[in-house]
């Protein structure tokens, strides 16, 4: 198994952990912060992947989330709707991370990240369909 089908298949571990928190009503203040931990790791772990697709197929080099999902843009790897969502989830996923130094309310970024559930799945799908394609 290539590290690119190692890389989706510990992504598909990820998404399915955030997904059971992301469907939970009634979430503990540490369910919370898990899940919110939990996209952070999953947008991470499929950006990556872009990133290594991109560098090993098609010879790119994309040092940063933003610059990856661009290229996987303009090259048909993603489609346009899911490329504007993957901006914005990088933005949230840098509002999450500074939760503890730049303050910001917890709850609010719980709410805003389980509404992507569905979109890192597609993503993910996406990827899938490039590699093993």
């Amino acid at each position: 198994m290539d590290k690119l089908q190692v890389q989706l298949q510990q992504a598909g571990q990820t998404l399915a952990k955030f997904h059971e928190l992301a469907v939970k009503e009634d979430l503990s203040e540490v369910e919370r912060d898990a899940m919110i931990h939990r996209f952070i790791l999953s947008y991470d772990v499929l950006w990556h992947i872009a990133h290594d697709y991109l560098l090993h197929k098609h010879g790119l080099d994309a040092p940063t989330p933003k610059r990856a999902i661009l290229d996987c843009k303009a090259l048909g790897l993603i489609d346009e709707t899911l490329a504007s969502e993957a901006i914005l989830m990088n933005d949230l996923r840098h509002k999450a991370t500074m939760l503890g130094r730049e303050g910001g309310d917890p709850d609010e970024i719980a709410g805003e990240v389980r509404k992507y559930d569905d979109r890192l799945q597609d993503w993910l799908g996406q990827l899938e369909e490039k590699v093993n394609g």
